[in-house]
């Protein structure tokens, strides 16, 4: 909950110092500061500040700081959902898709390789969605069906869902002779996926630089099969 709407929901219970310590607090930078400079920078004591802040809910200064600290972040995230719903939309349509639906138009058939519960949602979905422009779609939960089918050696399009980076494959699909046959499309969320590709979809996500223990989420996946089989179908 927000500084904002704790103070709101408090709001008959504050001073005219209590609004002062707030209004204080909306426009300081309270990470490098002591409950001591704050105190001193409004002009009260500092038991003054511990009871604002048992006013609110809170146990003290400290769990005050943190609360303002998660709120920033939750703030950048809220922030990033309309830039990262842009980029992915922006991505989708700039990329040279020419070779891949060439495959996808000739080939009709296409092999979708995920094996993590989040991977196989994903696939799920494109077999779904892509089914409606007329191709074969299979899917191969595991890396045992991957290596069957490769080694069938059939002229198809092996799509390679890869999100957390959990999943192995087998040596096979790191032989170029055996890959030959296929046009790999690789869909991931790492720069550097170990297996030969053809096409590499790297769908922007959650920022790991600043949310460095954020899960894995689906929605920039979902999106990009979206926007990318209506690219497939205007274009036909």
């Amino acid at each position: 909950m927000s500084l904002a709407v704790l103070v709101q929901e408090k709001a008959r219970h504050l001073s005219e110092l209590d609004w002062d310590i707030y209004h204080y607090i909306e426009e300081a930078d309270l990470s490098g500061l002591t409950i001591q400079e704050v105190a001193a920078a409004c002009h009260v004591s500092t038991t003054t500040i511990f009871r604002f802040c048992q006013k609110l809910g809170l146990s003290g200064f400290s769990e005050l700081k943190a609360s303002l600290k998660l709120q920033a972040k939750l703030t950048d995230s809220e922030q990033d959902y309309p830039k990262l719903y842009h980029q992915i939309i922006d991505y989708i349509h700039s990329y040279d898709t020419t070779s891949l639906f060439q495959a996808l138009t000739e080939r009709k058939t296409v092999y979708l390789f995920a094996q993590t519960d989040k991977e196989l949602r994903v696939a799920k979905v494109i077999e779904r969605i892509f089914l409606q422009s007329q191709l074969s779609l299979f899917i191969l939960p595991n890396p045992q069906a991957l290596e069957a089918c490769l080694k069938k050696g059939e002229a198809s399009v092996l799509w390679v869902i890869k999100i957390d980076g959990k999943s192995n494959l087998p040596v096979i699909a790191l032989a170029p002779q055996t890959m030959s046959s296929f046009y790999t499309l690789v869909m991931t969320d790492t720069q550097h996926p170990s297996i030969l590709y053809d096409d590499l979809l790297l769908i922007p996500t959650i920022d790991k630089a600043r949310f460095p223990y954020a899960e894995p989420i689906l929605t920039p996946f979902l999106l990009a099969v979206e926007i990318l089989f209506l690219k497939f179908r205007l274009l036909q």
